[in-house]
C-alpha cells in the first residue's frame, strides 16, 4: 500500500489545476468560471514580456503609467494595471486597482464594477503572434519553454496573466510552440496527474476524479447526492428547513419520557413547551437557564 508523501501537496494542487483549466477553460468554456475570473481576478491583466538571450521571460504588469494614462497622478498610475477591452479594442484601466485606493481623483472607483468593459481573457487567435517563454519548474531548478499568444501594445510585447497561467500549468492549445504534455498520463512533463503521482504517490486517476467532482459541484451540478433526506413540504407548499421543522413541530405530541421530564420541570422553563407567564425574566444559574417570576435583583 502506498501512502502520500508529506510536503508534496503543491504538486497535487498543480495537477488538479491542470485538470480544471483544461476541462473548464480550454476543451470547453464554463460561463460561470470565465465570467468570474474576468471580473474578480487578475487573469485578464496584461504582463510585459522581457527578452533575454533570444528568449522571453515574464516581466512586470503593464500599467497606466506605461500607456500614458492618468498623467495627472503619475504616482498612482504606476499602481494601476491595464487590460484589453474587447469592445473598444484598446487597453483600459478598470475599477478596483491598487492605485485607486489612495488616488484623490479616483473617488468611487475602489470597486470591481467593470462598467461596460469586456476584458480579453486570452490573445489566442488564428494567425496571431506567439512567443516562447521560459517558465520555472516545480520539481527541478531548470526551466520549461512554453509558448503564449502575444500582442504589441504601446511598443511593448505583452500577454495576459491567463495565457501565462495556462502555460505554467502545462495546458496545451493548438498553434503554441513549446514543450507540452501529451495528456494526463504523461509523467515526463510537469503538472500532469501522472507527473504528480511520481512525487506524491497519489494515483493519477484519483486526482482527475477529485478535480472533476470539484469543478462540477462549483459550476452548479453536484455529483454527490445530499446525505439528508428530502425535506417534506409545509402547509401551503413551501419547503420546510430543518430549523423551521423543529419550530413547527412544537404542536405535535411529545414522547412519553420527554413529557414526564417537562411536567417535572414545570411550565415556563426553557425545557417546557408551555409559554412562560407574563412578567417572567431570566437569569443565568449554574449550568442552566432558570426562570424567575420577579425581576432579578442581582443576588
Amino acid at each position: 500500500m502506498r501512502y502520500p508523501h508529506p510536503g508534496t501537496d503543491g504538486a497535487l494542487a498543480m495537477a488538479m489545476g491542470h485538470v480544471v483549466l483544461t476541462e473548464c477553460f480550454v476543451r470547453r468554456r464554463v460561463p460561470c468560471f470565465t465570467e468570474y475570473v474576468k471580473q474578480f481576478t487578475d487573469l485578464p491583466f496584461l504582463v510585459e514580456l522581457q527578452e533575454q538571450d533570444g528568449e522571453f521571460l515574464p516581466g512586470k504588469s503593464l500599467t497606466a503609467a506605461d500607456l500614458g494614462l492618468d498623467a495627472d497622478d503619475e504616482a498612482a498610475a504606476s499602481w494601476k494595471p491595464a487590460l484589453l477591452d474587447t469592445a473598444s479594442g484598446r487597453p483600459v484601466v478598470p475599477n478596483g486597482t491598487r492605485g485607486d485606493r489612495w488616488s484623490k481623483g479616483d473617488a468611487g472607483r475602489c470597486n470591481l464594477d467593470l462598467g461596460g468593459i469586456e476584458p480579453a481573457l486570452s490573445f489566442l487567435q488564428e494567425g496571431g503572434d506567439r512567443a516562447r517563454v521560459l517558465l520555472p519548474r516545480f520539481d527541478d531548478p531548470g526551466v520549461v519553454p512554453r509558448g503564449v499568444p502575444v500582442r504589441e501594445i504601446a511598443g511593448r510585447r505583452v500577454t495576459t496573466v491567463f495565457d501565462l497561467l495556462l502555460a505554467q500549468y502545462g495546458v496545451a492549445r493548438p498553434g503554441l510552440p513549446g514543450d507540452w504534455p501529451e495528456g494526463y498520463d504523461d509523467a515526463t512533463r510537469p503538472y500532469t496527474p501522472a507527473w504528480q503521482e511520481t512525487i506524491t504517490s497519489v494515483p493519477a486517476a484519483a486526482v482527475v476524479r477529485a478535480a472533476r467532482d470539484g469543478d462540477r459541484y462549483t459550476a452548479g451540478t453536484p455529483t454527490v447526492p445530499p446525505r439528508t433526506p428530502p425535506v417534506p413540504p409545509r402547509r401551503g407548499g413551501a419547503p420546510v428547513t430543518p430549523c423551521r421543522r423543529r419550530q413547527e413541530g412544537a404542536d405535535q405530541p411529545l414522547p412519553a419520557a420527554l413529557s414526564r421530564r417537562v411536567a417535572r420541570i414545570g411550565p415556563g422553563s426553557v425545557h417546557s413547551r408551555e409559554p412562560p407567564a407574563p412578567g417572567t425574566t431570566w437569569r443565568r444559574a449554574p449550568g442552566i437557564w432558570a426562570a424567575r417570576r420577579a425581576p432579578w435583583s442581582g443576588e
